[in-house]
């Protein structure tokens, strides 16, 4: 080995002066300049001006497909005629073909291409076959049109596209020549206006036979070509303004080869400038490239007359060229046969010459053809090469040079004054239509022998692809996300955002591939890759399921973004000035710009051929081959790891995974920070770990399909790699001289200048500014430099994982230990790195940013219209990288110091809070407390500064948005207040308490909080210098404008504890502290803050603020609090400043104010047992709330839900009142205003069921029956308006006294007869109470006999019915029923009749004659006259225990006369005959001596002889006619003996 070594040596070395050479000739002029020798100079290989031409594809902004922009539809018919619609056709889904293709599989048969707008900076790209169809052409712009053009037949593969700044003109033609359309796009106009959309059609010229090929000839003209000839159009009428024909040499060749003309493969999309001519070249299959001065067709197809119309265009075109492929000198002779495919030309640098790149391909051999195909199996090393570099000089091709390394399709070719590009795709041997990969690669004009790798889409993609590859650190992956995730918090869902945020990171964000992803996995369809990862994971998956699931998920999605995005052109831009000028147009509307690397990258692109190139490394050469030594073994340190585990180990080490915007603000970092000090000392910390699976380790793959022999060949294979790994690394620290400072020189390379951090100053309006293309592009451009410093530190941080494992790999422990002092600078480079990346990837949340895809958070970070950004060097490949790397500057946070690492973390979440970050601002939280190896714990860490406590604090009052109110305060957010005045109190402690210096970074988040709360960006601290009291008060605030009040109460109250002897300052904060107080509903706190303001006249003041925030329209448990205050009238101040209060405000406030001032008076004096002053107060409501009820229903357009509200609200202030007065042991002492003269309420009792007790005094003229009768008044129309009573039919706005029968008449027809009676007995007397309560009684009984006489089930269904509709009246607010009686619950018939028994015993006397028994029966049979009577109610007529004491039918207590006259009023003769004969036969069944006793009796004898003579008018009655006839006759006879025995007696 040792005398390899020289050798290998030797080998870098000269590898090293050829990078260095061809370098140098990449910058020269003449692109085939000869080649230098070296200079032996010490120049950095990050210098710059030796940047490669080309380094990687950086994706651009494209227009969204749900722009808000309507698309158009061009439709061409077969008369040559044009239909337009307006039809959105891209929000539609996209079809897939009879055999289950999908759009990616027809991607690769589609064409594309466009133009680059050089004033806008705006693609215009077009589409012609693949998804849409042959025969259908698609032109979009990344402003966000789109137009959709569909022809008769198939469509010629290529358009002429061309942009002047103020319109598009595309031309488009089908292959048979019969239509040519141009569609004009009008860019300064409205794009939803039809006229800023145009399209013509023509035809192409008769002297050709068709359209093969369409290029543009300047801005108003365009190239048709075809084997047959081209010709020149006008764009503005398709007219024709020149031919242009083959030379005669061309038509004999094709003559000779028995053929009228090969077909036009290509064409130059657009002029090539050379000189001071227009070229425009065409290429035909066969190899034959001709080139043609279109100069003055272009002037003539721009030429304007004197009043600005177009003149007839005729030109005449020169043939600059016209010659076939010449071969590679030295080819053996004659050369095998080529097809060509395609080409791409360019000026020279000095633009004097024409160059010319063709991709060809050996054409097919007939097997009959030995010959050839002998000639074949011969090929020089230029006849293997797919590309060829050739020269126009002298009107011919002269052969270039070969370019090695090109085999494969050419999808996309590009030449550039200095570099050829080209996206080649390679098919697998074994299956050439399915399996194919894609790759970008460049290739200087001068070093031609060697391709260099794009870092393109296609490249990230299979990068993106190794999580499905074993061997690829996947097993390692997820192990260690499963073991270091849990320690640091992560969960499924966190872990689960930030695998699929690589894809973003990436560039590989599409739509369409997501769709086709989740159909491959058959999966619902997701908005984001996270929700598709879950989806894949399943329900409660744990980590190492969803990285396990992401191993499945990753590999698919890459594959499905490589088939639908595949590369199409190449748009080359030579004015461009804001962006690059050359930009790759992929299938599915994807863009991206090819750009020159900054430094680090072009270091890891050089690393990538060191390593290519040599198994080892040389660390003993000068200061160049060490450096590029170093960046060589940092990259084989990445893939030696694998890009599976690369991603885990950057999760882990950012700490970016924690979820802290679903859980509580408050709890989020409660075990965190003891997860992270225990991993502190656990066995192996993260770093050891992964640089343990680099020189050691072996995880099972994911994968588990592979056999035993693959497994062991796998293990086998990384066992060789780790071997090497160790031996570069032991080779590397004995070789160098001070490794440490060679390794310390690399972290300070990769730096960013600090002068760029400026650009961290934002203004709100640059913070909130959408993405637009600029911005995009130096955004992804920055991304994608980030990165590359990620991978590098992540490298360094790998070898110096590896040192400090000391022994164990071979290393000493003293020289281990002198190497690690660089771990904290590496770390912190490495970490920053991570953080920078997450900022660019990571979207916008901010309430503010309402878009539907937001800006990323750089925005906010970096003022993108920095005039150091767009002054940037003019120069195309240098002006994206020097703007990304400012910007990166402005989010990098590296720093040797960790205080100053700390400075940068606050600065950047101080500005994230600003913006309204406060999810991003929660996960900066979580990578500055992230455990980083080498450091002792975290509870050293410089995260427990006054500024980071502050700045948490922030974070943790998110949680606090408008919590005013105690009672809806949840134990989470009572916590997060907490936790945010725990915060802000330690940050406290290093205010000092009298003005002096603070922390500057504190300062800072003050300056920001106190913007904030004024609105201005002042400086309030000019000179950092702050009081505790000053610090307090900002705090206070800035609960206030949070609208936490009870965080603004506690910070008062801390406030008040750092005042010092100024009453009037602390008068100010006692008043703020009572209003924090109300406003969070703590009514004690502000009592006990009123109470504790200095000064009768400001107590009295706070009292009186107290009563009228209490009184409040919103405010809760106010007036129960008051109440229950330790006051009383021995506290006089206070207590006489309350009750003036509340009677002031009881007296103005509006009656339906919520909380009522009356009511909370009225509690007031209850609790303090004064009933009767409580009784008066709500009385006095309660007649205002009369007044309120008359005029509500005095309305025209009075509403169901307001006279509700005025009745309720009225009925309850009256039921409030009685109650009080139930509690005065005379309410007859107490006085109103206005008292009625009480009459006696006969039947009053019945009110008690409602809670209002009688005082035994209702003759005397008492305040509560007038209360109890206002509220049963309120309450009976209450129970109207339940069942459906019209409003009118209430007579709110009438007397009481008169319209009291109609309201128990409307009571009983709604049948609420509980209502009824309640109502009548409380308000009516005499007559007017009898009548009442007769009608309800018999209403009563007619109910009972209905139910008697139909059907039960039927009557109750009907009742049902009804009631379901008394209820739809009043179904938006239902009044409230029952208030004065409740009806017993119907369960059979014998409940009526139970109810009308009830009423009637109760209330039918004879003072009212019998007056409701009468009013029952006659009810009874008016219903059904064959009812009989119950035997309870004839028992009231007859009083059968008064029959041996009576006179005949008088003096009985009862009256069977009345029963006697309704049997003859409903023709019930038998009945009344019945009773007459029983009534007489127990008067003469009496002695003598007790008939006598009477001195008279009485018997309605017209009734009974009217009942007798009915019974002789019928013959089934004749019996008891005869009977009752007997009985009279003996009764009269009986009547004579007994007056004879008084006179005798007399």
């Amino acid at each position: 080995r040792a005398s390899a070594l020289p050798s290998l040596a030797r080998r870098a070395d000269e590898r090293t002066r050829a990078d260095d050479r061809l370098a140098r000739v990449a910058r020269a002029e003449d692109p085939v300049a000869p080649t230098k020798p070296p200079r032996n100079d010490s120049k950095s290989l990050n210098d710059s001006n030796a940047s490669m031409s080309v380094a990687c594809e950086t994706p651009r902004a494209t227009a969204r497909a749900t722009s808000t922009t309507r698309a158009r539809t061009f439709v061409v018919d077969a008369d040559a005629g044009v239909r337009a619609s307006a039809d959105d056709w891209r929000a539609s889904k996209r079809h897939r073909g009879e055999g289950g293709e999908t759009p990616s599989d027809g991607a690769r048969g589609a064409r594309g291409g466009g133009v680059v707008d050089s004033k806008t900076g705006d693609v215009i790209a077009w589409n012609v076959g693949g998804e849409f169809g042959g025969d259908v052409c698609v032109i979009k712009s990344t402003r966000g049109w789109a137009v959709r053009v569909v022809t008769p037949s198939a469509l010629a593969p290529s358009c002429a596209c061309a942009s002047d700044g103020e319109r598009v003109d595309v031309v488009l033609a089908t292959a048979d020549g019969a239509f040519v359309v141009r569609v004009r796009v009008r860019l300064d106009g409205d794009f939803d206006d039809d006229r800023s959309y145009e399209a013509i059609v023509g035809r192409a010229p008769s002297s050709m036979s068709g359209v093969q090929r369409i290029g543009a000839c300047g801005a108003a003209a365009a190239i048709l070509c075809d084997a047959s000839g081209c010709a020149i159009v006008r764009t503005d009428r398709l007219t024709t303004v020149c031919e242009l024909q083959t030379s005669t040499l061309s038509r004999v060749w094709n003559t000779i080869k028995g053929s009228s003309g090969q077909a036009v493969v290509d064409v130059t999309p657009r002029c090539v400038r050379v000189g001071a001519k227009d070229l425009v070249a065409t290429l035909s299959s066969d190899g034959f490239v001709q080139v043609w001065d279109v100069t003055n067709a272009i002037h003539a197809s721009q030429a304007r007359t004197t009043d600005g119309s177009l003149k007839p265009a005729t030109a005449k075109v020169s043939r600059v060229c016209g010659s076939h492929l010449p071969p590679a000198p030295g080819t053996k002779t004659p050369a095998p046969d080529r097809v060509a495919t395609s080409f791409a030309c360019a000026p020279s640098a000095k633009g004097l010459t024409l160059n010319v790149v063709v991709s060809s391909r050996l054409a097919p051999v007939e097997a009959d053809d030995e010959a050839a195909a002998a000639t074949t199996t011969i090929e020089t090393a230029a006849d293997a090469a797919t590309l060829a570099f050739y020269t126009v000089k002298h009107g011919a091709l002269a052969f270039g040079s070969s370019i090695e390394g090109s085999k494969g399709v050419a999808r996309a070719l590009a030449l550039t004054p200095d570099s050829v590009v080209a996206a080649l795709e390679n098919f697998d041997d074994d299956d050439a239509s399915s399996t194919s990969t894609s790759t970008l690669l460049s290739w200087p004009l001068d070093a031609l022998h060697r391709a260099r790798d794009l870092r393109c889409g296609d490249v990230e993609a299979n990068v993106l692809a190794e999580w499905g590859h074993a061997g690829r650190g996947n097993g390692a992956a997820v192990e260690l996300l499963r073991r270091f995730g849990k320690l640091n918090g992560y969960t499924a869902a966190s872990v689960a955002n930030s695998l699929a945020s690589e894809i973003a990171l990436r560039g590989l964000s599409s739509e369409l591939a997501l769709q086709n992803t989740c159909d491959e996995l058959g999966l619902d369809e997701a908005k984001t890759a996270s929700d598709a990862l879950v989806a894949a994971a399943g329900a409660n998956a744990s980590i190492q399921r969803v990285v396990e699931a992401w191993c499945r998920v990753a590999p698919t999605y890459a594959r499905e973004w490589s088939r639908a995005h595949a590369p199409m052109a190449f748009l080359l831009d030579t004015d461009a000035s804001w962006s690059s000028s050359l930009v790759l147009l992929r299938a599915g509307d994807a863009l991206g710009a090819i750009r020159a690397g900054d430094d680090v990258e072009e270091s890891l692109l050089r690393a990538q051929i060191t390593n290519e190139d040599s198994p080892m490394l040389n660390f003993s050469g000068g200061k160049r081959q060490v450096v590029s030594a170093l960046t060589a073994l940092f990259a084989r340190l990445n893939s030696v790891l694998g890009s599976s585990a690369c991603s885990a180990m950057d999760l882990i080490a950012g700490g970016l995974c924690v979820d802290t915007s679903t859980s509580s603000k408050a709890t989020a970092f409660d075990n965190y920070d003891e997860n992270i000090e225990a991993s502190s000392h656990t066995t192996k910390d993260w770093l050891e770990s992964f640089a343990g699976v680099l020189i050691g380790d072996v995880f099972p793959a994911v994968q588990s399909d592979e056999t035993e022999t693959q497994a062991k060949s796998r293990k086998a294979s990384r066992r060789a790699k780790q071997r090497i790994v160790i031996r570069l690394l032991q080779d590397a620290l004995s070789t160098l001289a001070e490794p440490a400072q060679a390794l310390r020189e690399r972290v300070d390379e990769w730096t960013l200048p600090s002068e760029g951090r400026s650009l961290g100053a934002v203004d709100d309006e640059a913070s909130e500014m959408d993405e637009s293309q600029f911005v995009a592009l130096v955004l992804n451009a920055t991304k994608q430099q980030t990165r590359a410093r990620v991978e590098v530190s992540r490298g360094l941080v790998l070898l110096l994982g590896c040192i400090r494992l000391g022994p164990k790999i071979g290393f000493a422990a003293d020289a281990a230990d002198s190497i690690t002092n660089a771990l904290p600078a590496a770390m912190s480079a490495y970490r920053s790195a991570i953080l920078s990346s997450w900022l660019l990837t990571e979207r916008r949340s901010s309430l503010s940013i309402n878009r539907e895809d937001p800006p990323r958070l750089a925005v906010t970070l970096a003022n993108l219209e920095h005039p150091d950004i767009l002054e940037c060097s003019s120069s195309v490949g240098d002006r994206v990288r020097s703007a990304g790397t400012l910007v990166a500057s402005a989010l990098d946070a590296s720093d040797d110091e960790p205080s100053s690492h700390t400075r940068r973390v606050i600065e950047i979440g101080t500005t994230l809070y600003a913006s309204g970050e406060v999810d991003a601002l929660g996960t900066l939280l979580a990578f500055a407390r992230q455990q980083v190896p080498g450091s002792e714990s975290v509870a050293k860490a410089p995260f427990d500064a006054p500024a980071p406590l502050f700045l948490q604090a922030l974070w943790t009052c998110a949680d606090l948005v408008g919590l005013n109110q105690t009672d809806d305060a949840n134990a989470e957010r009572n916590a997060s207040i907490d936790s945010a005045i725990a915060l802000f109190s330690r940050a406290a402690a290093f205010v000092p308490e009298v003005a002096g210096p603070v922390d500057s970074l504190l300062v800072q988040l003050l300056r920001v909080i106190q913007s904030i709360l004024m609105g201005t960006d002042d400086a309030a601290f000019p000179n950092d210098v702050v009081s505790r009291l000053e610090y307090y008060e900002i705090v206070m605030l800035f609960f206030e404008r949070l609208g936490c009040a009870p965080g603004a109460q506690a910070t008062a109250y801390a406030a008040l504890h750092e005042v010092r002897d100024d009453e009037n300052q602390s008068a100010r904060l006692w008043a703020n502290a009572l209003q924090y107080a109300t406003d969070a509903g703590d009514w004690r706190a502000a009592y006990c803050a009123a109470a504790s303001t200095a000064g009768e006249h400001r107590q009295a003041a706070a009292m009186r603020r107290l009563v009228a925030s209490v009184c409040e329209r919103g405010a809760k448990n106010g007036g129960a609090v008051l109440s229950t205050l330790c006051l009383d009238e021995s506290e006089r101040t206070h207590y006489d400043t309350i009750i003036n209060a509340l009677e002031g405000r009881a007296s103005t406030a509006p009656v339906d104010s919520q909380p009522s001032p009356s009511e909370i008076l009225y509690g007031f004096y209850l609790s303090r047992g004064d009933p009767a002053k409580a009784a008066v107060s709500m009385h006095e409501y309660a007649n205002r709330l009369s007044e309120h009820t008359i005029e509500i229903a005095r309305k025209p357009d009075v509403t169901y839900d307001e006279l509700v509200d005025a009745l309720a609200r009225h009925a309850s202030a009256a039921l409030s009142s009685a109650n009080a007065l139930a509690m005065v042991s005379d309410p007859c002492l107490v006085s109103f205003e206005t008292v009625v003269e009480d009459e006696h309420m006969e039947g009053n009792d019945d009110v008690s069921s409602v809670n209002v007790v009688s005082s035994g005094l209702d003759t005397k003229k008492s305040p509560l029956a007038t209360v109890t009768r206002e509220y049963v008044l309120s309450a009976a129309r209450l129970e109207l308006l339940h069942v459906g009573c019209e409003t009118a039919m209430l007579h709110v706005d009438s007397e009481p006294r008169k319209v009291i029968q109609d309201l128990v008449q409307s009571l009983i027809a709604y049948g609420c007869f509980a209502a009824a009676k309640t109502l009548c007995t409380a308000w009516l007397d005499g007559e007017k109470l009898t009548s009442s309560l007769a009608l309800i009684a018999g209403a009563m009984a007619a109910r009972a006999s209905m139910a008697q006489v139909g059907d039960a089930s039927v009557l109750q269904a009907e009742q049902d019915a009804a009631l379901k509709r008394w209820n739809a009246r009043a179904s938006d607010l239902q009044a409230i029923a029952g208030l004065i009686g409740v009806e017993a619950p119907v369960t059979s018939v014998d409940t009526y009749w139970n109810e009308l028994r009830a009423f009637v015993e109760r209330f039918d006397a004879p003072e009212r004659n019998f007056a409701l028994s009468e009013a029952t029966a006659r009810s009874i049979l008016a219903v059904n006259a064959k009812l009989a009577l119950p035997s309870w109610l004839i028992k009231r007529f007859v009083n059968p225990t008064a029959l041996f004491s009576g006179g005949g039918m008088a003096r009985r207590g009862a009256d069977p006369a009345a029963l006697l006259r309704i049997y003859l009023a409903f023709n019930r003769a038998e009945d009344a005959a019945q009773l007459a004969l029983k009534e007489l036969s127990f008067w003469a069944k009496r002695s003598a001596v007790d008939r006598t006793a009477h001195a008279a009796c009485w018997f309605p004898m017209d009734l009974i002889f009217d009942a007798r003579d009915r019974c002789a008018n019928d013959d089934s009655l004749q019996q008891l006619c005869d009977a009752l006839s007997a009985a009279i006759s003996s009764h009269e006879a009986r009547l004579k003996t007994d007056t004879q025995m008084l006179a005798q007696a007399a």
